[in-house]
């Protein structure tokens, strides 16, 4: 399957742009075939932004492997509550039709790295990674404590953020904690193991 060229993927939006022009700065980071991606791999999420601002660098692991462990723990956790999700067509919760997908390698090792998350890390990591996504947020942004941290560390880089809330001691306390609960992720997911 061939990918997207410019072209067919349309134009981006506001948001993009604007985001774009905020992380100008930064040079993209290596996607897993080895080429340079676009800077939209890094900022399009909370977690990419505070990688791509250098906040996950210098805990002993690599802060590509922490995004990436991150990202791949929220995507299984929506997968799961998509399937959970309240479905009205045909008055159903869910449709009976389908039998249970077989559980795979890939499963397997998405719940050794769940189970190893817990506590106030796993509570962090929820606010952080799966809370924008479900739409908890009513602007459609990041968690508060995130955005300070990642405004506080534009505005050090000269770049403006309207209506920016700086950071306190309880946001960089929840940055330490989405810290270790990423290094958790990471150690637990290590050997992943194709499907």
């Amino acid at each position: 399957m061939r990918g997207l060229s410019s072209e067919d993927r349309g134009t981006p939006n506001h948001r993009v742009l604007t985001l774009r022009e905020d992380f100008a700065f930064i040079t993209p980071s290596k996607g897993p075939d080895g080429r340079h991606g676009t800077i939209d791999q890094d900022i399009c999420d909370g977690i990419g932004q505070l990688h791509a601002l250098g906040l996950l660098d210098g805990h002993g692991h690599d802060p590509q492997d922490l995004r990436d462990a991150g990202r791949s723990w929220r995507d299984g956790y929506l997968l799961l509550m998509k399937g959970s999700a309240c479905k009205t067509s045909r008055f159903e919760r869910a449709d009976k039709s389908h039998a249970e997908p077989p559980y795979t390698r890939a499963d397997e090792w998405w719940d050794r790295m769940d189970a190893a998350l817990t506590g106030y890390e796993r509570s962090v990591l929820e606010d952080l990674l799966i809370d924008p996504m479900i739409g908890v947020y009513s602007d459609g942004d990041e968690t508060p404590w995130a955005r300070s941290i990642i405004a506080e560390s534009l505005l050090k880089r000269g770049r403006i953020v309207p209506s920016m809330r700086f950071p306190d001691a309880n946001d960089w306390g929840r940055l330490a904690a989405a810290v270790r609960g990423l290094i958790i992720l990471a150690s637990a997911g290590r050997n992943r193991i194709a499907a």
